[in-house]
């Protein structure tokens, strides 16, 4: 009995622990805020989940789901930081922030979205961490594919789950079999390029501290 105390206050002071522990509450809390609101769709958007994944891959220790989901998601949040960072500034961007700024927006909600800023790079430190996945590709893919088909079956086109209908850039247009086509397209094309990006670099430093 002593030894079982004894293991968990040792797990207690373990940062991966409390890192898990940490985002699991994140998406906990905005579970809770989705639920009261009646949005469910918000479930099924990337950056809304992405916190149960870091949660479960920390206390896994899992360097297949921290890669899979930096593959999968890193540029597109890096793109929602950015907007983010010059609307603060009063720099228009791409507009995809623009619901933030907006003053009907739940305050709520805004601190929920604000997650878009850590999410990312705590998926990175993970792969600091444990390393990179070769095969990450795999589960972005089948992640990807499988949230954008979701996102067309189960909502419609002014919901807009994952950008899945139409474009999620104002000042982007164009019809929505088209976008659809491109947005696949898109995908695929970032996944191979962000699962050769982060390899490479991953392998380059595990190299410097040799």
């Amino acid at each position: 009995m002593q030894k079982k105390k004894l293991d968990l206050r040792k797990e207690l002071k373990n940062p991966d622990f409390l890192l898990g522990f940490f985002f699991l509450a994140i998406f906990f809390v905005s579970s809770i805020s989705y639920i009261k609101k009646g949005l469910w769709y918000e479930f099924l958007w990337l950056s809304n989940h992405w916190a149960l994944i870091n949660g479960i891959a920390f206390l896994a220790r899992s360097k297949f789901m921290f890669s899979y989901i930096s593959v999968l998601g890193i540029i597109p949040e890096l793109f929602w930081a950015v907007d983010f960072g010059l609307m603060s500034f009063g720099q228009p961007f791409l507009g995809i922030t623009d619901y933030w700024f907006d003053i009907s927006y739940p305050g709520s909600l805004k601190i929920i979205a604000l997650q878009h800023l850590i999410n990312p790079f705590a998926s990175i430190y993970g792969i600091m961490r444990f390393g990179f996945h070769r095969k990450a590709w795999i589960g972005a893919t089948a992640h990807g594919l499988g949230i954008f088909l979701l996102s067309l079956i189960f909502f419609g086109r002014n919901d807009n789950v994952n950008c899945a209908w139409k474009s999620c850039i104002p000042s982007v247009s164009v019809p929505d079999f088209m976008w659809q086509s491109l947005f696949v397209a898109a995908m695929i094309i970032h996944i191979i390029a962000a699962s050769y990006a982060i390899g490479y670099f991953t392998r380059k430093r595990k190299a410097n501290q040799q």
